[in-house]
């Protein structure tokens, strides 16, 4: 199924700015003073946006709200693999106003490092359901998501994927 021009370009602004999400949750856990509950809310803003955009794409109304497994129940009858796939992602619902607050204990960095590739996986699997033919793929792919030092946020291996990708769908 391909959605008129405007909803699909909305979803990709959706993925576009999940993208940006997951690039400050990096910055902010791999800083020399790590901003681990920063990193830990744009992990869940990153996971929440790319599900979103899902959404978006399959012309379906969402709700107003952070509750990650509320938006797993929407998407889980447009494609069934989504739900079992992420499913631990909705973990990362309690990061959407935690921290935000005095007096919350600070997770340490190796939570946030346990639970940033559960954020990566949801835009990654989101991504992967977007119909080949017209994919376009976002910054990510094209090198404008990574780490200070030209080091790149995602797994060597998906970084090379997507590289593939762009030079297959070109």
């Amino acid at each position: 199924m391909t959605p008129p021009p405007l909803r699909a370009e909305e979803a990709r602004e959706w993925l576009r700015l999940a993208t940006r999400d997951l690039r400050v949750a990096e910055l902010a856990l791999h800083d020399t003073r790590p901003l681990v509950g920063e990193a830990l809310y744009h992990a869940q803003q990153a996971a929440e946006k790319a599900l979103k955009g899902f959404l978006v794409w399959h012309g379906v109304k969402y709700p107003l709200t952070h509750d990650i497994r509320q938006l797993l129940d929407i998407c889980a009858p447009l494609d069934r693999t989504l739900d079992p796939a992420l499913a631990a992602a909705v973990d990362l619902t309690q990061f959407a106003v935690r921290f935000r607050y005095p007096g919350e204990e600070q997770p340490s960095p190796q939570e946030a490092r346990d639970r940033l590739p559960l954020a990566r996986k949801t835009y990654e699997e989101v991504r992967l359901t977007e119909p080949r033919k017209t994919r376009r793929l976002s910054s990510l792919s094209q090198g404008a998501f990574s780490a200070p030092r030209g080091q790149c946020c995602l797994s060597p291996y998906f970084a090379r994927l997507c590289r593939l990708l762009t030079v297959a769908m070109d």
